[in-house]
Order: C-alpha cells, then sequence, then structure tokens
C-alpha cells in the first residue's frame, strides 16, 4: 500500500506541475491535464478496492483465494495505470516537442523583427545625418550672406565714422582757447568738450554773457 501511495503522489506532482506550465498550448494542456485526473480518480479507486480486499483477508487470514485475487488485481490495476503513465509521458513529450518548434520559430520571428529593426534605424540614421549636412550647408551660406552685408555696413560705417571726425575736426578749428563758440547773442551754443570727444548743446546763461563756457565758471 505504501508503494500505492507514493505513485499517487507522484502522479498529483506531475498533475501540479502540468498546472504550473502557463507556456503549454491551453487545449493541449487541459487533454493533458485531463489525462491526469482520470488516472488519478483510477488510482484511488484501486486503493479503495485494495483497502477492502485488505480489510477482508484481515478478517479472514486463511482465505487463500482472496490473497491470490489479491495479488492478481493489484498486478491487473498496476499494468493499467503503468500502461496510462506511459502514454501520458508520451503526450507530454509531444506537447514539449511542439513548444519547442513553436519556441524556435519565435525565436527566428524575434531576429527577422530586430534585424529588420535595426535596418530601419540605420536608414532612419542615414537620412537624418543627410538632413543635418544639408542643413549646415544652409546654415554655412547664410553666414556667408551675412559676412558680406556685415562687411558692407563696416564700409558705409566707415565712411559715416570719416565724416563724423572730418565735421568734428572743423567745428574745433571754429573753437577758441577755452573750447566755447557762441552763434548770435540769443538761443543754443556748443561746446566741445575734448575730454569726452562730444558735442553738447548747452543753453546760454549768465556764463555765455559774461564770455566764456559755463564749465570754465564751475
Amino acid at each position: 500500500m505504501a508503494s500505492m501511495d507514493a505513485d499517487t503522489l507522484a502522479l498529483a506532482a506531475l498533475l501540479q506541475k502540468s498546472k504550473n506550465a502557463q507556456s503549454t498550448p491551453s487545449s493541449e494542456m487541459e487533454s493533458v491535464k485531463a489525462m491526469l485526473e482520470n488516472i488519478l480518480a483510477e488510482q484511488r479507486r484501486t486503493n479503495e478496492r485494495l483497502d477492502s480486499l485488505q480489510r477482508r483477508i484481515e478478517k479472514d487470514s486463511g482465505d487463500s483465494d482472496a490473497l491470490e485475487q489479491l495479488s492478481r488485481n493489484k498486478e491487473a490495476m498496476m499494468a493499467t495505470l503503468t500502461s496510462k503513465v506511459g502514454t501520458l509521458d508520451r503526450r507530454i513529450e509531444m506537447t514539449e516537442e511542439a513548444l519547442g518548434k513553436m519556441i524556435k520559430t519565435a525565436h527566428i520571428m524575434i531576429k527577422g523583427s530586430e534585424d529588420k529593426v535595426v535596418g530601419a534605424l540605420g536608414d532612419f540614421k542615414k537620412t537624418i545625418g543627410m538632413e543635418n549636412q544639408a542643413v549646415k550647408k544652409t546654415i554655412e551660406e547664410q553666414l556667408k550672406k551675412v559676412e558680406k552685408v556685415v562687411e558692407g555696413l563696416d564700409g558705409r560705417l566707415g565712411g559715416v565714422r570719416d565724416d563724423i571726425i572730418s565735421k568734428v575736426a572743423a567745428v574745433k578749428a571754429e573753437v577758441d582757447v577755452c573750447g566755447y563758440f557762441a552763434r548770435g547773442n540769443k538761443g543754443a551754443s556748443f561746446c566741445f568738450d575734448p575730454g569726452l570727444g562730444v558735442l553738447e548743446e548747452k543753453r546760454r546763461g549768465d556764463a555765455v554773457t559774461q564770455g566764456g563756457c559755463p564749465k570754465c565758471f564751475e
């Protein structure tokens, strides 16, 4: 009886293993689990019959026919169980083989997808590189245009600067020692400050009427 209990535990463990196999196709898995459950049910019925015979033998230890029948029944039931377990093992092997093929096919598909992604990324990087080169070229052309404009502005500003310098020189020629000159007796006067290098417009005041620049009388 102890050996039969061990067989039951082994079958139960196999059933639990099949329930935990998440990657097996559901239809195949259900078929395998159904076979296991049938074997376990038959194992339980066999154990019950053996227990019944065992109790009968214990009541009448001299019943040799019952003991012989028990032995024959046990051998027949064990042969049946062994055959069914063997069939189940073959089914499991076939399922594992099918799963292996599915996994291999999946790996091939994944590898193909990876190659496509890598190729697409390469094309994308190439396209981006070409676009970057085009943008860079456009920017360089724009910078050259800006440089030409700046050069033109430098020339124009140089002319304006030269004109200002000549006008300042003309004003300086008309300024007396203190840097003051007046236009008429009233209105605005202009005073050139050599320290600042600019022309400043000043209002006429008492200092002007006294004949000098306001700065001279501070």
